[in-house]
């Protein structure tokens, strides 16, 4: 049985490379790992619980294993943060191309300002070796402007901050830092992205990383896609 969630086969031929990449101690994975794979897009998806997972993926614990492999641990994020202190719970960072496609992702707690918020991404991104093409980060007025050039300077690219300098009761989108709202959007689309299920920064990072892998195999095995330099964030 399929599922809309499923890889299609140019998806996989995207995806299987990663997860077999050479090593010194052979294969990492056992023959069933698309089918794992589809299970965990098929749980972000819908947002099941783990026990309803249908029996066509197999055990649902081996599932639930090899996630836990990748997102196991990690710091409380059940503190109060945002206006007042008020807001209880997690905080979504997600940077984005100039085409909208997210580049990275992280969980935080609600309580993190936006300068820490930033400076996580960022080093989240040299990690994965994409500031190596970077050139420009978009962030917005939350984003002190000491933060921002302490930030490009400790990354060597322009941090630049962007809004609106009057204030209006209408909502007007900012160009090229809109997209970030878009991209929200769609990862809102995965029903267990609806709520925060998660009791760790880490396994909530983990399923909004899926639900961007699963944004971007769509858009990715519809065509080629041209790269360009600037990001925003």
């Amino acid at each position: 049985m399929s599922y809309a969630s499923d890889l299609t086969d140019d998806q996989w031929d995207l995806m299987e490379p990663v997860f077999n990449a050479p090593g010194k101690r052979g294969r990492k994975h056992a023959d069933d790992l698309r089918t794992v794979v589809d299970a965990m897009l098929y749980i972000a998806q819908t947002g099941c619980q783990w026990r309803y997972l249908p029996e066509s993926f197999g055990p649902w614990t081996r599932v639930w294993s090899q996630l836990r492999r990748c997102s196991n641990g990690g710091f409380t994020f059940h503190d109060r943060g945002g206006p007042y202190g008020r807001t209880k719970g997690a905080k979504r960072v997600v940077a984005v191309d100039v085409t909208g496609l997210p580049v990275g992702a992280l969980v935080v707690p609600a309580s993190t300002h936006e300068n820490r918020a930033s400076e996580l991404m960022l080093k989240h991104l040299t990690r994965q070796g994409v500031t190596d093409r970077l050139e420009l980060v978009l962030v917005d007025r939350g984003v002190t402007a000491a933060a921002a050039r302490a930030l490009g300077r400790d990354h060597d690219l322009e941090v630049r901050r962007v809004g609106w300098d009057d204030k209006q009761p209408v909502f007007r989108p900012i160009r090229h830092a809109w997209r970030v709202e878009v991209a929200h959007g769609r990862l809102g689309r995965s029903r267990r992205l609806a709520k925060s299920f998660e009791n760790t920064t880490t396994s909530a990072t983990g399923w909004l990383q899926v639900a961007c892998i699963a944004t971007t195999l769509r858009h990715l095995s519809r065509g080629p896609v041209r790269r360009p330099a600037a990001l925003a964030a």
